[in-house]
């Protein structure tokens, strides 16, 4: 098993839920961005237009603050669509939070690389790396 350690960077943004997370169904260790009212939190969507702030680490009640990983290594739901997410994979946020692979190669936007379990089918929790940006994918070759 991997071991993963502290870069020194801040972890946790400061931030509040503009929607209550915990009436939500699995929101914790999702995709979120930036709300329509500064300093809050929704619930991420797809194409990460607007990008996502992190990934949430609670269920927090609208109002009330939302522990977030902006950059370094957090747990992370994906999810396979069409394809399998991977060990290594590079992810982005689907419409409803969750990871999924990227759909095209280069130019693609990602947010996170995936080092958890491969997910063949459904959804799992594994550990991700998260940028704290979008960064595109660019050929190996």
């Amino acid at each position: 098993m991997a071991n993963y350690h502290f870069i020194g960077i801040q972890p946790d943004g400061n931030f509040q839920a503009d929607v209550d997370f915990a009436a939500c169904p699995a929101t914790q260790y999702r995709f979120v961005t930036v709300a329509s009212t500064a300093g809050k939190v929704k619930l991420g969507t797809g194409a990460s237009n607007p990008m996502p702030v992190g990934v949430l680490q609670n269920s927090p009640s609208s109002g009330e603050a939302a522990q977030i990983v902006v950059v370094g290594f957090s747990k992370l739901v994906a999810r396979a669509v069409t394809c399998v997410v991977n060990y290594g994979d590079f992810v982005l946020a689907a419409s409803d939070g969750v990871a999924q692979t990227m759909a095209v190669g280069n130019g693609s936007a990602m947010n996170a690389r995936w080092y958890g379990p491969a997910v063949n089918s459904g959804s799992a929790i594994g550990d991700a790396y998260i940028f704290g940006f979008a960064v595109c994918a660019v050929s190996g070759s």
